[in-house]
């Protein structure tokens, strides 16, 4: 992805994931929005699902998770940071083929060291919004459809998988984190990591988990009410009377 927003040259980006689909207006009407505001520089369509047949996908059990705005949302910049949590609901960093942004927001300069990010490209265009001053609108309007493969399921299986799966998480977010460095999401950033770097110790069974570390991270996650907290909840309930504690 890196090098196609390198190589391009339009004023708005629009990408697409080699197994998903775009309605047939989609362009039509993302252009639409951001030609009616010169201050949105990132949109989140909804999205149906799809099996790789390209049937759509009925079973409200997966459904569930991949929840939908059921009204629009437009946040300006200087709210997205009180609305993370509804951002992180519904989708917001879910799916690159349902994300649109004005090119502007990208830093150039920052592209060559992204290029071999080891997480997912999704994450780095929304943190590009974070530095960029602009808006976000999460619209209720199904524009694309998102491939479901049960074959490709990559989801670790082992601790040792995991272990390595987490290892590739964070050293993606370490690398997103530099661009909000100077930005009041700075600390958003941090907790993300910390919270993946609290996973990694519970489940290594030879690391030692601080209360001090805990409850710092837990703090974090409460002030920007992100989607992490149930899950940071049931971790410290389980760290605060596991053996792993000094």
């Amino acid at each position: 992805m890196a090098y196609g927003i390198k190589e391009a040259k339009g004023d708005i980006l629009c990408f697409l994931d080699d197994d998903d689909l775009f309605k047939n207006d989609k362009l039509e009407m993302i252009l639409e929005l951001f030609s009616k505001n010169d201050k949105l520089g990132y949109i989140h369509n909804s999205f149906s699902l799809i099996d790789s047949e390209g049937n759509n996908i009925t079973s409200n059990k997966i459904i569930k998770l991949w929840k939908q705005p059921n009204k629009g949302y437009y946040i300006p910049y200087e709210k997205i940071k009180r609305h993370l949590r509804k951002i992180t609901n519904y989708c917001g960093l879910v799916n690159s083929s349902s994300i649109s942004i004005r090119s502007s927001i990208i830093d150039r300069d920052t592209l060559d060291y992204f290029v071999n990010l080891p997480g997912d490209m999704d994450e780095f265009l929304f943190y590009e919004l974070l530095h960029s001053g602009l808006d976000l609108l999460m619209t209720k309007d199904i524009l694309s459809f998102y491939s479901i493969h049960k074959e490709g399921n990559s989801k670790p299986k082992t601790p040792s998988e995991m272990v390595k799966y987490i290892g590739r998480i964070k050293k993606s977010l370490e690398m997103l984190n530099k661009l909000l460095e100077n930005t009041e999401f700075f600390q958003y950033g941090q907790m993300k990591l910390k919270y993946w770097i609290y996973k990694e110790q519970l489940i290594d069974e030879k690391s030692h988990v601080s209360v001090k570390f805990l409850l710092i991270t837990f703090v974090d996650v409460i002030k920007f009410r992100a989607d992490y907290y149930l899950c940071l909840a049931f971790f410290l309930y389980i760290s605060l009377f596991s053996e792993n504690l000094p």
